[in-house]
């Protein structure tokens, strides 16, 4: 691990569209512990209300950190956002970073700035591919992303998509492009070091399971996960579904799973359970034939690296990873190619516990969130010192 950092200005605030339990949320947390850990202040703001049974913070309530954190949600309707942006500034000492994980959220954060005759430089972060967006909404991801200094994209795929986009924004495209930079998410890997006698028990069977860690949807690939673990499971290999509270019952019907062998659970974090060591994590994302660069490879397959737990993924050309490209915890398949895939489980199930120890200890600094966290505070400390 990298030495501490210090800073004089250790205030951060960032502005997230809400605290859903999600892969942007997950990262917009895990950034917050490591910069606690180096001694700063984060702060955040949401522009969305709680939910019920979808709720982040209710996955991290165990996380002790967490408390630490100053959390506050924005009123409804843009003006009231606006104003209680410029109030929120106007009664606060400077920030070391402004930092927004929303588009929508970096736009309101600079006309709230504006109103106050206030110089902040904003860093926008990127999760998301622009081919998964409408006409209406590309236009308005691209304009409110003008108001953003610097511009980071979690992976490199979503970096490329926008580039092509803006091909078709001539002016546009010529101001924001320099503004981009790749800066790769990571994970906050203490979390994922629970005390064993915290961790839940899955079931009483000593058996390992096929895991879906993800939001109950078609393009994160459920319906897929739930016929090909019918297909495998059994009383040796049981299936465990990690999800939201406020699943779609009528995607997810429970009635339609043998509780004997299937597993859900709800609104829990993956460091929060006791997972068999010879359990396999599915994730068949399918982001639909019009996306150029697929994503395949999301902060649950992260976690569930740390963990030990190998992951079979959709095709990926691993422009984001590079070091996962012969990983033997990282393999991509067929979805619909039954016989690969028992064929891929059953090699994954060949590796042995040394072998996956020292495979993590290869990746360990790849999956980190510290390189992550490094790269949003260089630029904001020229920023300071300019």
């Amino acid at each position: 691990m990298k030495e501490k950092k210090s800073n004089t200005s250790k205030r951060i605030l960032f502005v997230a569209e809400n605290l859903r339990i999600g892969g942007i949320q997950r990262l917009l947390l895990d950034e917050c512990y490591q910069l606690l850990d180096w001694g700063y202040q984060p702060e955040i703001l949401s522009l969305n209300e709680k939910l019920d049974n979808d709720d982040i913070l209710l996955v991290d309530r165990n996380q002790e950190e967490l408390a630490n954190i100053k959390i506050s949600y924005l009123p409804r309707g843009k003006i009231a956002k606006i104003f209680f942006l410029r109030n929120y500034l106007k009664h606060s000492n400077q920030f070391a970073l402004y930092i927004s994980h929303s588009t929508t959220g970096s736009a309101l954060l600079r006309v709230a700035s504006m109103l106050l005759l206030k110089r902040i430089r904003i860093t926008l972060q990127i999760h998301q591919l622009m081919t998964l967006s409408d006409k209406k909404q590309k236009k308005k991801r691209i304009y409110q992303a003008l108001s953003a200094n610097n511009i980071q994209f979690s992976s490199y795929q979503f970096l490329l998509d926008w580039n092509v986009e803006l091909e078709n924004f001539n002016l546009v495209g010529r101001l924001l492009k320099p503004r981009f930079t790749f800066n790769r998410m990571g994970i906050f890997l203490p979390r994922l070091q629970q005390n064993d006698e915290k961790l839940l028990e899955i079931c009483n069977a000593d058996v390992p399971h096929l895991i879906f860690l993800s939001r109950i949807s078609t393009w994160k690939g459920f319906e897929t996960f739930s016929s090909i673990s019918n297909m495998i499971s059994n009383e040796k290999i049981h299936t465990l579904v990690v999800t939201t509270g406020n699943a779609n019952r009528d995607v997810l019907n429970l009635d339609n799973f043998d509780p004997s062998s299937v597993h859900f659970i709800f609104n829990q974090g993956v460091a929060n359970l006791r997972v068999h060591p010879r359990s396999i994590h599915l994730y068949p994302s399918d982001y639909g034939s019009e996306v150029r660069f697929p994503q395949s490879i999301g902060m649950n397959v992260l976690e569930m690296l740390a963990k030990g737990v190998p992951s079979l993924i959709s095709i990926d050309n691993l422009e984001t990873w590079p070091e996962f490209s012969d990983s033997p915890l990282i393999r991509q398949v067929n979805w619909k190619n039954l016989n690969q895939i028992q064929l891929v489980i059953e090699e994954v199930n060949s590796v042995t516990e040394i072998e996956k120890q020292l495979e993590i200890e290869r990746l360990v600094n790849a999956i980190s969130v510290e390189d992550h966290c490094t790269r949003l505070l260089k630029d904001q400390k020229a920023f300071h010192e300019s």
